[in-house]
């Protein structure tokens, strides 16, 4: 079996891989392996990921990685506080569904949120380079 991820040095902030390029596979969970060979990859991973937190120049962004992980992890608390507030008495039978659906909602406008300031960015980051081409190219007098 063979794994499949995205060229990590390839792709843009939200994962996506240029056009016509094939995503690198890793063959870490073949049983045919010799034991050394997948601690080898499982490093190169680890390191992948320091690498990208690690940046200092802040070229490639880690937020739009993260933000399924972050929602999956609301989500979780979503269902603890409801459950914690469903069993806390009367008044929590009433304002637990209520309260799970506003968590629920508020958290995905949040996500929603972050994510359209990272695609906005990645829209205007083209338009920036072009015209800081264009001025080199065209000097002001």
């Amino acid at each position: 079996m063979v794994l499949k991820t995205r060229n990590q040095y390839s792709e843009d902030c939200f994962g996506r891989l240029p056009e016509g390029s094939e995503p690198r596979t890793l063959s870490y969970m073949n049983t045919d392996q010799s034991p050394g060979s997948v601690l080898s990859s499982l490093w190169q991973q680890i390191r992948a990921v320091l690498d990208l937190v690690l940046d200092l120049s802040f070229k490639r962004l880690v937020t739009p990685r993260l933000v399924r992980t972050l929602y999956v992890l609301n989500l979780l608390g979503a269902v603890l506080y409801g459950l914690q507030l469903l069993f806390s008495g009367f008044w929590g039978l009433v304002t637990a569904p209520v309260a799970f659906l506003l968590y629920l909602i508020v958290s995905r406008v949040m996500v929603e949120l972050i994510l359209t300031f990272f695609r906005i960015a990645d829209k205007l980051a083209p338009l920036t380079d072009e015209a800081a081409a264009k001025s080199v190219q065209n000097p002001l007098p």
